[in-house]
């Protein structure tokens, strides 16, 4: 059996604003070197709390360098003794618990571990958007305030702007959060899902302004610019009342 490593992690927020785990940083003899992560290959600075990297999952040790080095040092210890002895001569090792778990840190250390497990990135870029969208609109800071009807919430929101195919898509991915990572069932219903045919485009709502602007050129006479009738049906099928102000539908 290999010995568990217990990496030791910091989560940190790069230049690019976005948050992400690195690896601590050390000295030569062994100590750490406070605050100091790897990134690029090259040491920096940066505040925020230490993790260890476990078995697929990150364990919070907190933000003072020493103790988290310390914290790391009793898992090692106690995972030695598991080894050696029977767990009944183990002595219990307490981990400090968080009495509230932040979303934002739960939904960060999800997405670490998609990507510690390598899946595609689209996949994971994808979860990253919904699920922060998912956290503007709702508006709460921690797991145990989440329940179903912030998930219809965010379902009602959506619908504004996409299609029933895209917002299904999305709210999947939240339930998922939230089954797979954090072990809660949210009570979703069938009928809390939105109703789409299998057959039906997954619009954003980015593109269906550029068909709009597309018939108004029509309108104007630059038929020319148009490269095929197929996007104004699909737009016709989807949004008629809002086509119908630029163009004759019936003409498709």
């Amino acid at each position: 059996m290999a010995n568990p490593t217990y990496t030791l992690y910091k989560r940190v927020q790069l230049s690019a604003g976005k948050w992400r785990y690195r690896k601590a940083a050390f000295h030569s003899n062994g100590k750490i070197k406070p605050h100091y992560v790897i990134v690029g290959g090259k040491e920096e600075k940066h505040e925020g709390d230490y993790f260890l990297a476990h078995d697929g999952k990150w364990i919070p040790v907190g933000d003072e360098p020493l103790e988290a080095q310390r914290t790391r040092a009793e898992y090692l210890t106690r995972a030695s003794c598991k080894r050696l002895h029977s767990e009944s001569t183990v002595l219990p090792f307490a981990a400090r618990q968080r009495e509230r778990k932040s979303i934002q840190d739960e939904v960060d250390a999800y997405l670490a571990e998609l990507e510690l497990a390598q899946r595609p990135r689209k996949s994971v870029n994808d979860k990253r958007k919904f699920l922060t969208v998912f956290m503007q609109i709702v508006g709460k800071s921690f797991v145990d305030e989440y329940d179903r009807n912030d998930v219809l919430k965010f379902r009602k929101a959506r619908l504004l702007n996409y299609e029933p195919k895209s917002v299904h898509t999305q709210m999947m991915a939240v339930v998922t959060f939230f089954n797979k990572h954090l072990k809660i069932k949210l009570g979703m219903e069938a009928s809390d899902w939105p109703e789409y045919s299998p057959n039906d485009p997954e619009l954003s709502h980015d593109f269906a302004t550029k068909v709009l602007q597309l018939a108004v050129l029509v309108t104007c006479g630059a038929a020319a610019f148009v490269r095929s009738p197929n996007d104004f049906r699909l737009a016709i099928r989807t949004q008629p009342g809002r086509i119908s102000g630029f163009v004759d539908t019936s003409a498709f």
